[in-house]
């Protein structure tokens, strides 16, 4: 239990990360983002950016990594808008970033999503007009929205199988205390331990199911998930769509997936 205690605090660590790396909003935006607020529960508030010049009726639910928040792909939204006619609606995870501090879980992911998919719909938007997008960890939630809801499309970029793989990834970065090591040690050489992690925030547990088709845009310079690893998420994927991988990047969001993604929804767009 004292371990999957530690591990998970680990990943909470990724949350209080988010709050610092708030971003001014660039000025190719200002005047383009809306702050919107969601409401997961009658007691629970969220924040959101809808970004929509174009009052476009297609829009892209976009999902962020850990240790970030949603300020901080602003070359992804600039991106979109200049090059296509689709809004976009970028929900802030509780606890994350500007929202007020909170324990993250299935069950508060699954009503943040349920509050920015309905925030939509009562928008006026269209089931069939909605497309989500996640990146790294976000993937997971954008798979969450695909499918519990008809949507047009689910896009997974560098998808991350399960928490655990963050969670040792972001562990390094961390230059963990010796428990923290002991932990992790413990973690991977105990199948017990390991199988209750993989199956956290685990993204097959949607894939499998999902009946939105899927496109994945993975780079093969992504040292976070391995090839192997990438292709084993694909494998399971009910409607597979299309599978691109990328000659050039990292596990970032960065500018070779960033074009690829605005391909994916100019081809959705014009045809």
């Amino acid at each position: 239990m004292i371990i999957i205690k530690t591990i998970t605090k680990v990943f909470q660590k990724s949350i209080i990360v988010s709050h610092f790396n708030t971003y001014p909003i660039e000025k190719e935006l200002k005047g383009s983002i809306q702050n919107v607020v969601l409401k997961p529960t009658p007691k629970t508030t969220t924040h959101a950016w809808d970004i929509n010049p174009k009052q476009s009726q297609k829009y892209l639910i976009f999902l962020h990594g850990t240790a970030q928040n949603i300020s901080c792909n602003q070359s992804l939204y600039k991106k979109i808008i200049s090059s296509t006619d689709f809004g976009i609606l970028v929900p802030e995870y509780r606890g994350f970033g500007n929202n007020p501090d909170a324990i993250i879980s299935k069950k508060t992911l699954s009503q943040d999503m349920n509050s920015a998919f309905n925030y939509l719909i009562q928008k006026g938007i269209k089931p069939q007009n909605i497309y989500s997008a996640g990146h790294s960890f976000g993937t997971y939630p954008a798979a969450q929205i695909a499918t519990k809801n008809k949507i047009s499309k689910l896009i997974l970029i560098s998808p991350i199988e399960c928490a655990l793989t963050g969670m040792k990834n972001y562990a390094k970065k961390l230059r963990i205390n010796m428990i923290n090591k002991k932990a992790f040690f413990l973690c991977e050489n105990s199948r017990i331990i390991e199988r209750y992690f993989e199956s956290f925030f685990n993204i097959t547990k949607f894939t499998k199911k999902c009946e939105t088709p899927i496109d994945i845009i993975h780079s093969k310079g992504d040292s976070l998930i391995e090839n192997g690893k990438f292709y084993k998420i694909a494998k399971t994927c009910k409607n597979l769509h299309n599978v691109r991988v990328l000659s050039e990047g990292t596990h970032k969001l960065d500018e070779p997936k960033i074009d690829e993604l605005v391909k994916i929804l100019k081809e959705e767009f014009y045809g």
